[in-house]
């Protein structure tokens, strides 16, 4: 709209301008009002999400924490297992050794028993001869 040369439409062209103004700085407030709204709405969202996830996060660590102490309380059960086992087998070892030497050193000594009567009886036959 060009500018009035008149003096009352020049005021009515400004009163109008003026209203218009008024108008988009008061449109211009609802929206900033609004965006205000949206992000407070927004950063609200976001603290819960977080939370959310932080919980999420912490039921995960706890998760993965009872599967690593479940996994080792095994692993310490099997190699407790295993030792015992390991225990029992070498026992059993050694008694068969303490067997095996007890049978041998039996032997030995029928050994130098015979060795001891065969030289006797050849002592006798070459006496004897």
């Amino acid at each position: 709209m060009p500018k009035p040369q008149d003096k009352d439409k020049l005021i009515d062209y400004m009163a109008t301008r003026l209203q218009s103004a008024e108008e988009a700085i008061k449109m211009c407030e609802e929206i900033i009002r609004h965006e205000r709204l949206n992000r407070k709405t927004m950063s609200q969202d976001i603290k819960q999400k977080n939370l959310a996830l932080r919980e999420i996060l912490d039921k995960e660590k706890k998760s993965l924490q009872d599967r690593v102490d479940v996994h080792i309380e095994a692993t310490l059960q099997m190699a407790l297992r295993e030792r015992m086992q390991a225990t029992e087998s070498l026992q059993n070892t050694e008694k068969q050794l303490a067997a095996s030497e007890k049978s041998r050193d039996d032997l030995q000594k029928q050994v130098d028993s015979l060795g001891s009567q065969c030289n006797e009886q050849q002592q006798e036959l070459h006496t004897k001869t």
